[in-house]
């Protein structure tokens, strides 16, 4: 049987997400705007941005503050919908 996320994890709690894209200006700017439509408290310092050793991916987690299944959902499909992003794990 499968378990939904809401049994797996216990609400609110601190998740990370991270999200991969090609270098490009905007991106760190933009996945902090979408992020914070979904944990408007989030604070900089809940975001690490690391650049990849040839420069042309960047990768950004979040530790978010996770509210319920629904609120996560939400989230990963917006990134995920996101031309500038490549990948969320």
């Amino acid at each position: 049987m499968r378990k939904s996320i809401d049994t797996l994890l216990r609400f609110p709690c601190l998740f990370p997400v991270k999200i991969m894209g090609s270098q490009h200006e905007d991106f760190p700017q933009t996945i902090f705007d979408v992020i914070r439509r979904y944990d408007p408290a989030i604070a900089d310092e809940q975001f690490e941005i690391r650049t990849s050793k040839n420069g042309s991916y960047v990768s950004i987690t979040a530790t978010i503050t996770a509210r319920s299944g629904q609120q996560l959902n939400k989230l990963y499909l917006a990134l995920a919908r996101h031309p500038l992003v490549r990948f969320v794990l």
